[in-house]
């Protein structure tokens, strides 16, 4: 990638600004991302039983992780269910489906 493709982005986090270096196309899910992570930062903040920033930041990591792993959980056992539901999809219907034998002619 282009060093032209590429551009410097302003997040916030806890009310600090950050630099971020990033491609045109990330733009969009990077600022998605870093207000998700100052949501759940400001609210492990608001709570008020953590006051050390880097405390906070690794709690707030620990959450997304742990939504994360649940999410891909669930995920990975719908995958699952789709599977099974498939193939007995499939055998229900070589069930229902005649079966043809070969037709020989007699010409």
């Amino acid at each position: 990638m282009s060093e032209a493709s590429r551009r410097t982005i302003e997040i916030t986090l806890l009310g600090q600004t950050y630099l971020v270096n990033c491609s045109d196309d990330e733009e969009p899910a990077l600022l998605d991302a870093a207000r998700y992570l100052n949501t759940a930062l400001e609210g492990i903040h608001a709570q008020g039983k953590v006051a050390d920033i880097t405390k906070i930041a690794l709690m707030a990591g620990l959450n997304i992780t742990h939504e994360l792993m649940g999410e891909r959980e669930l995920r990975l056992k719908g995958e699952h269910v789709a599977a099974q539901s498939s193939d007995a999809l499939g055998r229900a219907v070589e069930r229902v489906t005649p079966r043809t034998s070969p037709t020989s002619s007699n010409e």
